[in-house]
This record gives C-alpha cells, sequence and structure tokens, in this order.
C-alpha cells in the first residue's frame, strides 16, 4: 500500500502538497473526505495531480482545473479570479472548466456576480435588471428582501449548478411544472437540474402569477436581456455589419 511518501515530487510540490491541491480542486476538503487520502495517494503515485483530478471528474486529460496570471489581466479566467476573489488555490471556489461553463451562459461581469453572490450570507435585491439575482427575485416574487424567502447564495448556487442562465433556469422550472420544453429556446450549456439548499426546481414557481407563467414572456425578456448572444441593433453595408459593438465584445465587458 504506497504511502504519501510514495508520491514523487513534481513542479516543487511533495507530495503532501500535491494531495492537498487536489483535495482543492475536488472541493473535497471537509471531513468526512468523500474520496479517502489512500485512494488519491494511490492514484497520485502514478500521475500527477491534474491528470488525476481530470480523470476523477470526467474533464478531458490537459484541461487545466487551476490558472492565474495577474500579467495577463485581459485573459477572462484572470479577470474573474481577480474581481471574484477566487485566488486561492488551496482553498478553490471554481475550477477552470467552472469557470468556463459559467460564461457560456452568463455575461462576464455577472459570472463574476454569481461567484461573489455564492459566497454571500446576506439578501439583496439588486437595482441592476440584468443581474442573475433580481431576475431571480422578480420570478420568485421574493423581492422584499427583509423578510426573503431564499439567500442570495442559495440563488446563485441554483444558477449555477444548473448549468442554465436565469431564464433558461426560469423556463426550465416552467418545462417540469407543464412538461413543455421552452427552456430549448434559450442558450444553456446544461442540461439536468437538481435541487440546492432545499430549493427545488418544481416548488419554487408555484406562487408566480398567471402572467408570469407565460413561457412566451420568459423568452421575450431573454431576447432583450444582456444575456442575448447576438446584437440588438446592426447596421449592414454591403453586407459588412458596421455597428461596433457586437455580443462577443458586451459579453465580455465590464
Amino acid at each position: 500500500m504506497p504511502l504519501i511518501t510514495d508520491i514523487p515530487d513534481r513542479d516543487g510540490l511533495d507530495g503532501a502538497a500535491q494531495l492537498a491541491l487536489l483535495r482543492s480542486y475536488l472541493k473535497d476538503l471537509e471531513l468526512p473526505y468523500k474520496f479517502p487520502d489512500q485512494f488519491l495517494i494511490d492514484l497520485l503515485v502514478l500521475n500527477d495531480k491534474d491528470v488525476v483530478w481530470a480523470d476523477i471528474v470526467g474533464e478531458p486529460v490537459g484541461i487545466d482545473p487551476w490558472s492565474y496570471d495577474p500579467l495577463l489581466p485581459r485573459e477572462y479566467i484572470n479577470r474573474v479570479r481577480l474581481l471574484s476573489g477566487d485566488l486561492n488555490e488551496g482553498v478553490l471556489l471554481y475550477t477552470d472548466p467552472e469557470i468556463l461553463r459559467m460564461l457560456d451562459v452568463a455575461p462576464l461581469r455577472y459570472t463574476i456576480l454569481l461567484i461573489k453572490y455564492s459566497q454571500s450570507a446576506t439578501s439583496s435585491y439588486p437595482s441592476d435588471i440584468n443581474d442573475p439575482i433580481r431576475i431571480m427575485r422578480d420570478y420568485l416574487e421574493d423581492t422584499d428582501v427583509s423578510t426573503p424567502k431564499y439567500t442570495d447564495k442559495q440563488l446563485a448556487d441554483l444558477i449555477i449548478n444548473s448549468g442554465y442562465n436565469p431564464y433558461g433556469l426560469v423556463a426550465n422550472i416552467l418545462d417540469n411544472q407543464i412538461g413543455i420544453d421552452s427552456s430549448s429556446q434559450i442558450q444553456s450549456s446544461g442540461g439536468e437540474l437538481a435541487s440546492v439548499d432545499g430549493i427545488s426546481f418544481s416548488s419554487p414557481m408555484e406562487a408566480l402569477t398567471q402572467k408570469k407563467l407565460n413561457k412566451a414572456s420568459v423568452l421575450s425578456a431573454f431576447m432583450s436581456s444582456a444575456y442575448w448572444k447576438e446584437n440588438t441593433a446592426a447596421w449592414y453595408v454591403d453586407g459588412v455589419d458596421q455597428y461596433p459593438v457586437d455580443w462577443e465584445t458586451r459579453w465580455y465587458g465590464l
């Protein structure tokens, strides 16, 4: 049975340091561990921590679980980590693939906010109509934060774990109630959903009015929101779009 001292030094890290970082990547830092030490040690004897992490979580080998370079502030992952505070590799909030999946469904500034909200202990009703927490509170009729039904963390975790943008999440909840696939019309990177902190995907919408249960209104709101990935205006000359700000520029702006 291999010992932690049998893990070969890699990148200047001994076996204990590699094991600690692997646990951070796996979000398995609290007892009782999901993955026993011996299981991880056996794997680390054979491969480095990045390969072991990729094998366990099902990511392609070669994908980094963690990266941050303060000298490259224009790189999107660096911006997200810097502005959200997710800078501690030893106590990682989100891996690089998780951040990229968030960026696939939410603009960069709202991805940063979601990470911040996921660490919040408060309840807020933001003034920004595109703020993901504002959107969820509006649909959940939870706008009075003096007596909130859900915390910011609960709502942020709900969105992040679903793999949907807020509008896709609302549409998916409606699908679960009425059995019609409306969420497929709305940009998402996830499919199967689960409950988070006691919020299920079937119950929160039960209190909504009939007007808000209209899928077409959800889709219409999505198409006019910051989560829509096409230009809201365009001016073509000889077939060339002269509009100076395309959706990608807007999407990754702060």
